[in-house]
């Protein structure tokens, strides 16, 4: 009887345990289902979507000069901020009038769960069979739209040429993004990036460092003034006792003069100079009598000897303080017979440390607090054209001087 009832317990035993295994493996079979059915879309939703990765890395210390070749037809925005790939996917899905591609390029790039940054750049270019200002808002409002007004930068796409070839024969251009006001043969300084990819090369791209303005006429900022500069034409008659009422803290006079080209006799001369004013002097086979009243006595003795002669105006400049009264200096040099008078302001202005003169890349000394010739109406702050006077020597070219205009 005992015997009988331990067969039992081994059989009730061996159906306790299938029963078991059957659980445990309608247990794996609903598991593997639920996790196909949930894993699957995210696995799927991590496929990276179309873009251009590469490793990149500066050329040289320093940046290059350039000049633009070429102004694509494209729009390029500069991402400054992770991107995700679901929007990437948006924005590359865009369909718009004259679009012929929208490719994604990255350089140095981090990879996150869903989202990608570019270490060094990450750049939308929209490639376009031609630009207008339509098609170019239009991109705008969609990046606006889908990411936001702060977190890109619009910009063209530009081909330079470089001053040499990098790694052989035609590759001595560089695609670069520049600003929308860009010109064909304007001047950047750029920082140059060699990209690769599986260490092979694969070309170069540049951010630009700043513009290059080319001169001789460049912008300015005006920094400081210092005087009043009155000049003027001196003519036949000339009377400078009237100037001493001027509070001037300098005065340059060239004063007016008569020409004969040949000598004078003796006791003529001695007429001549006997004269109240009047300065004579041979040099060279002529004669230069200088005066600071009026001519008419040294015509009427020319006159009289019947010698030819030429009237040669001189020139007055006067430096004044920055309150001076105009209306007064004006009457005061009318009234010393001097003509065509000019004011201006003496200053400084802030320059560009480089500009391009005549295809030469030229450095402006101080160019922080450069002296300028300035308008009379212009003020500290003021934004200004200011023409460059220039001095060559050999292919050296120097910055002498500069002036509004």
């Amino acid at each position: 009887m005992a015997k009988r009832k331990k067969r039992l317990r081994v059989k009730e035993g061996k159906d306790s345990s299938r029963f078991m295994i059957y659980l445990m493996i309608a247990a794996m079979l609903f598991s593997g289902f639920y996790m196909l059915r949930w894993w699957g879309p995210e696995e799927e939703s991590r496929s990276l979507p179309s873009m251009e990765t590469y490793d990149v890395r500066q050329m040289g210390n320093a940046s290059i000069l350039i000049s633009v070749r070429d102004i694509e037809t494209e729009i390029v925005a500069e991402i400054n901020t992770p991107i995700s790939f679901e929007t990437i996917r948006d924005i590359q899905n865009t369909s718009l009038d004259g679009l012929k591609r929208i490719t994604l390029e990255v350089g140095n790039p981090v990879f996150y769960e869903s989202a990608i940054e570019g270490r060094t750049y990450l750049l939308f270019r929209f490639t376009f069979d031609e630009l207008d200002d339509n098609r170019t808002n239009s991109v705008r409002n969609i990046l606006n739209s889908k990411l936001g007004t702060n977190n890109y930068e619009l910009l063209r796409g530009c081909m330079g040429s470089l001053p040499i070839n990098i790694s052989g024969p035609g590759t001595d251009r560089v695609y670069f993004p520049c600003g929308f006001d860009t010109e064909k043969d304007d001047y950047f300084r750029i920082f140059l990036l060699k990209k690769t990819k599986d260490g092979l090369f694969e070309g170069t791209i540049g951010f630009v460092e700043k513009k290059i303005e080319v001169g001789p006429v460049i912008d300015a900022d005006v920094v400081n003034i210092t005087n009043i500069l009155a000049q003027g034409v001196i003519e036949s008659d000339f009377y400078p006792d009237r100037l001493y009422r001027i509070n001037t803290s300098d005065m340059e006079i060239l004063p007016p003069r008569v020409l004969i080209n040949k000598t004078v006799k003796d006791e003529v001369l001695e007429k001549i100079d006997s004269l109240p004013g009047v300065d004579v002097r041979a040099e060279d086979n002529k004669t230069i009598i200088s005066f600071n009243s009026s001519h008419e006595n040294i015509s009427r003795i020319l006159e009289i000897e019947n010698i030819s002669y030429n009237l040669e105006t001189g020139y007055l400049a006067l430096t004044l303080p920055e309150n001076a009264s105009l209306s007064f200096i004006n009457y005061t040099l009318n009234e010393a017979r001097i003509s065509n008078i000019t004011f201006e302001k003496t200053g400084s202005v802030s320059l560009p440390e480089e500009v391009i003169i005549d295809g030469k890349l030229v450095t402006i000394p101080n160019n922080d607090r450069f002296n300028a010739l300035l308008k009379i109406d212009t003020e500290i702050g003021d934004r200004v054209n200011i023409s460059l006077s220039t001095l060559r020597y050999g292919d050296q070219i120097f910055i002498m001087g500069a002036g509004e205009i």
